[in-house]
């Protein structure tokens, strides 16, 4: 009877496929609170982008014959993520082709998401932006905030908040009007806490990115009411927060050494804050994104710091006292003579001949000993001897 085995999964595949359940959960309560707080709009705006990706990534495995027996989930992470970054308002096709394009062109060719050299999301997001302009920025507020100026808006116009109890009450709640996965801003630190504690090595650019981006913001504001105006409207408008969380955070782009990946968010963070300072959209951060995205690889090349040489070094060959099993003593390989390279050789060509003349001498001798025994029997027959008439006299 023949017995199925089930491939076994690689570790890299097993770890994507937790960190992408790890955003999946992150990425749900966020859908939660943007259903509740931007009503049933909210919820078809998910829906059309999740299953859309879900079945984009389940047809092009299909195409490919993946060999891993259950998907790593990022079809379904990844429509979460693209369907939160668009404003309640955009129209329904958008967040559809903006799937479609993440799984088709930023996923399918590169086979899983551990090989993507993009984050699809926020590739996604950008070709939205270049197809559509201005209706992936049409931000409006809730039912509880009718303003229709975002923060980013704002920063842009270089036009400030009066940031009291109940303004920064609504900034860190996400009633601020904003997309409707980005703007709630304790939920987002909140998951970055988590990374932080279950995934240190993937917080680090994070963390880094998020340093860098506040240093930016302090040392050039673009609202002259105070630093911690700017700082606040800044971090708290646009998708810096879910940038970092979710994008800074995406296991296939990270520098494998963590001085290269925190180097690498800090920088990110530079980038991507003058992409916002300078860019004509009304936030061009994620394109920063994709080009640090792009050169990831480039960090991967820095000297090495003092603690990674150290580690380096505390890899010692084995000792001689501790050989490992199937080594053969110095003595003994000092009794065996040295034969070069030519001798091997002419021995590997004459050792067919000499064998063939082996066979024959052993054929000759064997023949020989055969006629020789023989002629002994008939020696021993030769004393019966008969007369004329046949008797023995």
């Amino acid at each position: 009877m023949e017995t199925f085995v089930k491939p076994q999964k690689p570790k890299e595949f097993s770890e994507t496929r937790k960190i992408m359940l790890s955003f999946i959960c992150m990425l749900s309560a966020l859908s939660v609170l943007s259903v509740y707080t931007y009503g049933v709009r909210a919820l078809e705006i998910i829906l059309i982008s999740v299953v859309t990706a879900v079945v984009c990534k389940k047809i092009c495995e299909e195409i490919s014959k993946s060999d891993y027996p259950h998907s790593d989930l990022s079809g379904l992470a990844t429509g979460l993520m693209t369907a939160l970054l668009f404003p309640v308002s955009v129209p329904l096709y958008i967040p559809f082709f903006a799937a479609v394009f993440a799984v088709v062109v930023c996923m399918l060719p590169f086979g899983t998401a551990k090989n993507s050299p993009f984050v699809p999301a926020a590739a996604a997001f950008c070709f939205a932006v270049l197809c559509f302009g201005d209706k992936v920025f049409a931000y409006t507020g809730n039912a509880n905030n009718a303003s229709t100026l975002s923060l980013t808006l704002l920063l842009q116009s270089g036009t400030t908040v009066k940031l009291n109890s109940a303004v920064l009450l609504e900034i860190l709640t996400g009633q601020m009007p904003s997309a409707i996965g980005t703007g709630f801003v304790i939920m987002l630190l909140g998951a970055l806490l988590y990374i932080l504690i279950r995934y240190p090595k993937n917080a680090v650019p994070a963390v880094a990115f998020l340093v860098s981006a506040s240093l930016f913001s302090i040392i050039f504001p673009r609202v002259k009411t105070g630093t911690l105006t700017s700082l606040t409207m800044e971090m708290c408008g646009g998708a810096v927060l879910f940038s970092a969380v979710f994008f800074m955070t995406y296991p296939s782009v990270i520098p494998s050494r963590l001085f290269s990946s925190a180097i690498w968010g800090f920088v990110s963070g530079i980038v991507c804050m003058a992409f916002r300072y300078f860019g004509k959209t009304e936030d061009s951060l994620i394109f920063g994104i994709l080009i640090m995205n792009a050169v990831a690889g480039l960090f991967e090349e820095l000297p090495l710091t003092k603690l990674e040489k150290k580690k380096i070094d505390d890899i010692t060959p084995y000792e001689e006292t501790e050989k490992p099993s199937g080594v053969v003593p110095e003595e003994i390989l000092s009794e065996i003579p040295d034969i070069s390279d030519e001798e091997i050789i002419a021995q590997s060509e004459t050792a067919p001949e000499e064998t063939e003349n082996q066979e024959q001498a052993d054929a000759a001798e064997s023949l020989h000993t055969a006629f020789t025994a023989e002629n002994e029997i008939t020696q021993d027959a030769a004393p019966f001897d008969l007369g004329g008439d046949g008797v023995e006299q």
